[in-house]
């Protein structure tokens, strides 16, 4: 599963169906469940659409509102970097983290 976004909470506050939101982004109603529930990675592209769609509803938002306060700071590659973190096992976290610290380090 990739990273948690609030897309299901602002569709509903703009009173749109998932179909609804589909026609306006240029997908199906399957596509924004899966945005929605996080089994379709939520691309800086489809975080654009998605706003944009959700502001003609009234909605004052921007594309990084999309997304859970915490992560609304990262760009693109460190929010790839970070759902690939989180599929790794222990073992490997273990070693990432000291291949961190080891950069850091060095600095």
């Amino acid at each position: 599963m990739l990273l948690k976004n609030r897309i299901k909470e602002l569709r509903k506050a703009a009173g749109l169906s998932q179909e609804r939101l589909g026609e306006h982004i240029g997908c199906n109603k399957s596509k924004v469940s899966k945005l929605e529930n996080g089994n379709q990675e939520l691309t800086q592209n489809w975080m654009l659409k998605i706003a944009s769609a959700l502001q003609s509803y009234g909605l004052k938002i921007t594309a990084s509102d999309l997304l859970p306060s915490e992560q609304r700071h990262l760009c693109d590659y460190e929010r790839r970097h970070l759902e690939a973190f989180r599929t790794l096992q222990d073992s490997q976290k273990k070693k990432f983290h000291a291949m961190i610290s080891d950069l850091q380090s060095d600095s």
